[in-house]
């Protein structure tokens, strides 16, 4: 046990748990990068011109991918001067955004400074406590219905405005 973190305690039956359900999102890459422009600005004229048009149109193309899009940032600040954002549905997906970056002939005048993952989540905190009241004020949690009450609780497409049939979040035990 860590002193710091005290041992969480069982939940007794009928009782329940003291947190907010969360449905997860896109998996999410940040790329900020320096831009190489003594380089750049050694290229003959025509040269930087099919160059940037070529990032211009792969650039397009990864912005209206309909399974998750990137997209181009300016950036202020000493991390860079662009930032590329990627959001896809899965880990390999974004690395596939990476490599497709680095494949811009663009990208030889693009310096990586830094870069971050994360993952987009949803709290549906105001959502949970009015289910889990809703539960308990049916009696949901009772131990003669602790199966039947964790199916009761998934996202409906009244709370979010979504199809919650297609979401790959397993059901939540809500009653020991």
């Amino acid at each position: 046990m860590n002193p710091t973190h005290p041992a969480t305690l069982p939940v007794a039956a009928g009782q329940l748990p003291a947190v907010p359900l969360t449905l997860e999102g896109y998996a999410t890459l940040h790329q900020m990068m320096r831009f190489r422009w003594t380089a750049w600005r050694a290229l003959a004229e025509n040269v930087r011109r099919e160059i940037a048009a070529e990032a211009a149109q792969l650039l397009a193309a990864m912005e209206a991918k309909p399974d998750g899009q990137s997209a181009l940032f300016s950036l202020l600040g000493h991390k860079g001067d662009l930032m590329l954002v990627h959001f896809r549905d899965s880990f390999d997906q974004l690395n596939q955004a990476e490599l497709d970056v680095a494949r811009f002939r663009l990208s030889d005048f693009l310096e990586p400074t830094t870069s971050y993952l994360s993952v987009v989540e949803l709290g549906l905190y105001e959502s949970t406590l009015k289910t889990y009241k809703a539960l308990a004020d049916r009696g949901a949690c009772s131990s003669t219905s602790a199966t039947a009450s964790t199916s009761s609780i998934r996202p409906s497409s009244t709370w979010l405005g979504f199809d919650s049939a297609t979401s790959s979040n397993p059901p939540l035990p809500i009653c020991p």
